[in-house]
């Protein structure tokens, strides 16, 4: 609206065609209404509020240039085109308030601009706050859609650890009953309840606030399959920055603002804080739900096996042992030490911590082909006897239990010759992902791992090259500041060059250089992999690794991160084509 009356003051110059134009403008903005149906307090309904009347402001000094009798009589927008929904009695009063309080404010603004007074009492508006659960009932009860121009606000964030029973519920009945809403975000639901509420008003445009987990891994299937699939599109979009309130030791929450309708508009706008905190706006023709510009609006679906790589990956040995199984590294140490008969049977273990900051705790390895050897062990009789006892007990429909007839073993016996190990969580700080690999079966990998058992230097030259970085960034989940790492939507949906001879021998030199210069270091990934203390050497090997892999894409080197994104998603649409036009062509011969 802003860009309306900038327009109208740029290209009119004849006064009576300008002052109809201002006029109109000013008969539009103060019909608009407006809803937040998460308001709390009212602040997001208090600053548009004000910010029509300085925009009403702007109007009429371009209108009455000679003076007028009496500026209230001139005021036409009114804090009863707000509307708000707030599931707390307390602060629905106080946005109510609040709005008056407001108004009185942009009275004496108005009053101070063209000299005259504004009488503030007695009250003569009101914007409509209703103390009701957004989620259960129907806004229309609030404001009926077809009436409503804008929604906005910023509702409750609220991961799936951070959710209560009943807002479960109250998530579980927004979503229509085919989705599975136990990876969704809270806050999601404000998504789905506006995009119902829209379906009768098509021209309704809504932005709210959201953490970015709704942009990403899992949830872009769940909710903007189903926003999508409706016909919502995105128009603009913040991608995602820091948010912290002004509360003593408030966590810091990354957040985006996503604006969409059912009207497509012509002119979206992807907005980015950079580094040096500036506000950059880029014109693009469509913004995808993970927040880029792409053109086809792809949704990467989950794959339960690698459509690209010849190698699988699955997650590490779980215990799931009430650690009897394992032992630390000093009780290890001085088992093998000392020469203890139950030395034989350890392995090394090492999960998400160790194999970033170095180290690694022992476990027993037992196999059951082996038991006449260690069934006559104390020491190992005793552990063996203990996890027996933890699992008997456990839960009955829990997997502790179903293993109890088995308490030597692991849930899972992943001991291969030789793997790559990935962690499952990892800082969104690094560049890289702190990959590495086991080169022998005396080290087992925990579940908080995964693994590529066998996997090649070819493939952890790819796998820890940008190219698959920014793709994770993509697909992968958060947890906290860190990435999650999904093997059914990241690994399992990359894409994988086709390689000649030639090449698989250079990816491997690389592979080897990376992971040479490394052990030369004798440091930890986490110190290798601190941007702020990576050696120039390696970031140097790195970004070498990095050129080779896209080089063997296409021959275009890529410009941005962005670039690598659309490219990686086009690969990806056409794989799906190929296998589903695979599947067709495979039942019409049956």
């Amino acid at each position: 609206m802003t860009a309306e009356f900038d327009g109208i003051d740029k290209n009119y110059v004849q006064e009576s065609v300008r002052k109809k134009k201002f006029l109109a403008l000013q008969d539009k903005i103060s019909s608009l209404k407006f809803l937040d149906p998460a308001c709390g307090c009212g602040n997001f309904l208090i600053v548009s509020y004000r910010e029509l009347r300085r925009l009403e402001n702007k109007i009429l000094e371009q209108v009455f240039t000679d003076g007028f009798l009496n500026i209230s009589d001139a005021i036409k927008v009114n804090i009863n085109q707000f509307y708000g929904i707030e599931i707390e009695d307390w602060p629905a009063e106080i946005a109510h308030l609040s709005m008056w309080l407001m108004e009185h404010v942009m009275n004496q603004e108005t009053a101070l601009k063209f000299g005259q007074t504004i009488p503030s009492i007695p009250l003569k508006s009101s914007a409509t706050i209703k103390p009701w659960n957004a989620l259960t009932i129907d806004w229309n009860e609030v404001i009926k859609a077809k009436e409503c121009d804008y929604i906005l606000g910023n509702p409750p964030f609220g991961g799936t650890t951070y959710t209560t029973e009943e807002q479960k519920k109250w998530l579980r009945d927004v979503y229509p009953p085919k989705y599975k809403v136990n990876l969704v975000d809270f806050v999601s639901a404000w998504f789905v309840k506006a995009a119902d509420f829209m379906l009768v008003n098509k021209k309704i445009k809504a932005a709210f606030v959201s953490t970015n987990s709704i942009c990403q891994g899992v949830q872009v299937i769940t909710l903007w399959g189903l926003l999508f699939n409706r016909g919502i599109r995105i128009n603009f979009a913040y991608t995602s920055f820091p948010w912290t309130n002004a509360a003593t030791n408030a966590a810091t929450v990354t957040c985006i603002i996503v604006g969409f309708s059912y009207d497509e508009v012509k002119i979206k706008y992807l907005y980015e804080i950079n580094k040096d905190n500036l506000l950059l706006a880029k014109r693009v023709k469509n913004i995808s739900p993970y927040l880029i510009e792409e053109e086809s609006l792809t949704i990467v679906n989950s794959e339960k096996d690698a459509i690209g790589s010849k190698f699988n990956l699955c997650r590490g040995a779980q215990p799931t042992d009430g650690g009897n199984l394992l032992l630390s590294y000093e009780e290890g140490q001085n088992l093998i030490n000392s020469s203890h008969p139950a030395a034989k049977f350890l392995k090394k273990f090492v999960g998400s911590d160790e194999l970033i900051n170095g180290g690694h705790r022992y476990c027993l390895w037992l196999k059951e082909e082996e038991r006449t050897e260690w069934e006559h062990i104390p020491y190992i009789m005793e552990k063996v006897n203990a996890c027996r006892k933890y699992r008997e007990e456990s839960k009955q429909s829990g997997d502790a239990y179903k293993l109890r007839n088995k308490p030597w073993s692991f849930r899972e016996q992943q001991n291969p010759k030789s793997a790559i190990v990935v962690p499952k969580v990892s800082s969104s700080r690094r560049n890289y992902l702190p990959i590495e690999m086991i080169y022998d079966d005396k080290t087992i990998a925990s579940d908080l791992l995964f693994i590529i058992p066998e996997g090649d230097y070819i493939t952890f030259s790819i796998i820890i090259s940008r190219l698959h970085m920014v793709w994770m960034r993509l697909t992968s989940g958060r947890l906290g500041t860190g990435y999650r790492y999904s093997r059914d939507l990241t690994y399992n949906t990359f894409i994988w060059p086709d390689l000649t001879d030639e090449q698989k021998v250079q990816l491997k030199q690389s592979a080897k250089d990376i992971l040479k210069f490394r052990i030369s270091t004798k440091k930890s990934l986490a110190e290798l992999y601190n941007p702020e203390t990576m050696p120039a050497e390696l970031l140097e090997l790195h970004q070498r690794n990095d050129a080779l892999v896209e080089s063997y894409y296409r021959d275009k080197p890529f410009a941005s991160d962005e670039e690598r994104l659309s490219f990686l998603l086009g690969l990806y649409n056409q794989k799906v084509q190929e296998l589903e036009a695979n599947k067709k062509s495979s039942k019409s011969k049956k």
